[in-house]
């Protein structure tokens, strides 16, 4: 039981310092970045294939399907 408490602990450990770690350098790079101005726009020369871009994101849906099918 011990045993389990520490490997619990170490990887809430392991998780904060990585997020952390993330979320520095996302403020590192957004202040840090030297914004540009008074470029042109490159014409691309195709025709885009969709008028429309439809994203479809799975982590709101895995956040809530996991949980139950590691308790059970």
């Amino acid at each position: 039981m011990e045993q389990r408490r520490w490997s619990e602990v170490g990887l809430v450990i392991l998780g904060v310092l990585l997020h952390s770690s993330y979320m520095l350098s996302i403020f590192d790079i957004y202040f840090k970045t030297p914004i540009v101005h008074g470029m042109n726009p490159e014409p691309l020369g195709i025709r885009a294939p969709a008028k429309r871009l439809v994203l479809f994101i799975g982590a709101l849906f895995l956040s809530y399907c996991c949980p139950l099918h590691l308790h059970r």
